[in-house]
C-alpha cells in the first residue's frame, strides 16, 4: 500500500517544483499548464481502456458474486480510525497551503523560495509514506499511527520557533515524514477492520484523507485573515494533538500483531 501511495505522494512533490516558477513568470494565467498533465494522462488511460477490461474480465470469469465472511467487521474501531484521517487531512492540507505563505509573510523568504520550501516538505512525504510502509511491516500499524502523530506536533512547534531560512527547511524534512508515515498504513488499518468490505474501506479512508482538510481550509484561511498567519499555523499544529489522542484508542489488527 505505500508503494501505491507514494505515486501520488510524489506528485504532490513535484507540483511545487512546476507550477511556482510558472505562476512566478506568467502569473495567474500560466496555471493553465495544470492542464497538460491532465490531458496527457486521460489519453494514456483512455488508450489503456481496452486492456484493463479485458484483464478485469479474465479475473471475473467464472467466479460467483458472493460475500466471504473473512472475519468480524469492527466499526467502532473503523469510526475512530476515520476521525483520525480526518485530522490528519487536516494537517496534511493546511501545510500544503500555509507553509509558502508563512515562509513569504512571517519568515520573510522569497516567493520561489515558499515553493521549493513546499516541495521539501512533500518529498519528505514521499520517502516518510515508504518509512512507515516499511515501519508497519516490522513494529505493526498502530505503534506507526500514534508514534508520528505524536511527533507531528513538537515538530511543528520547532518550525514555528525557527527563525532562520535554513533550519526551517530543516526542519520540514521530519515534518513531512512523520505527516505521511500513517497515510498507507492506516489504509491498511481500516481494510482489516473490515475484512469483508474492504473497498469501502479503502475509500472511505483514501476519500476522506484527500477532501476533508481542503474542505476545511477556507475556515483556517479565515482565521488567518482576523489572527494572522502564525494563529492559523498554531491551530494546524495542534490538530496532529487531537489526532494523536483518538490513535491512543485504535486496536492492533491481528494480522499486525503477528508480522
Amino acid at each position: 500500500m505505500s508503494l501505491f501511495t507514494v505515486g501520488g505522494m510524489a506528485g504532490f512533490a513535484i507540483g511545487p517544483l512546476l507550477i511556482t516558477p510558472t505562476l512566478i513568470a506568467f502569473g495567474t494565467r500560466g496555471a493553465v499548464v495544470l492542464a497538460l498533465p491532465v490531458v496527457i494522462m486521460s489519453a494514456a488511460v483512455t488508450y489503456q481502456l481496452p486492456r484493463l477490461a479485458a484483464v478485469s474480465a479474465s479475473r471475473n470469469e467464472g467466479v460467483i458474486s458472493s460475500v466471504v465472511d473473512e472475519g468480524p467487521e469492527r466499526w467502532n474501531a473503523f469510526s475512530r480510525l476515520t476521525v483520525v484521517v480526518m485530522l490528519r487531512s487536516i494537517a496534511f492540507f493546511g501545510l500544503n497551503t500555509f507553509v509558502p505563505l508563512y515562509w513569504t509573510g512571517v519568515l520573510h523568504g522569497s516567493k520561489s523560495g515558499g515553493g521549493y520550501a513546499l516541495a521539501t516538505m512533500l518529498t519528505a512525504v514521499v520517502i516518510g509514506t515508504l518509512i512507515g510502509g516499511r515501519m508497519a511491516d516490522r513494529y505493526g500499524r498502530r505503534i506507526v499511527v500514534v508514534v508520528s502523530l505524536a511527533a507531528l506536533t513538537p515538530l511543528l512547534f520547532l518550525f514555528l520557533d525557527s527563525h532562520g531560512l535554513t533550519l526551517a527547511a530543516l526542519l520540514l524534512v521530519p515534518v513531512g515524514i512523520a505527516l505521511a508515515a500513517s497515510t498507507s498504513v492506516m489504509v491498511v488499518m481500516a481494510q482489516e477492520y473490515l475484512p469483508n468490505r474492504v473497498g469501502l474501506a479503502a475509500g472511505v479512508t483514501l476519500g476522506l484523507s484527500m477532501t476533508v482538510g481542503g474542505l476545511l481550509m477556507p475556515l483556517f484561511g479565515a482565521i488567518a485573515d482576523h489572527y494572522g498567519l502564525r494563529m492559523a499555523m498554531t491551530l494546524l499544529a495542534l490538530v496532529p494533538a487531537l489526532g494523536f489522542a483518538m490513535s491512543l484508542s485504535l486496536h492492533e489488527t491481528s494480522e499486525s500483531a503477528r508480522a
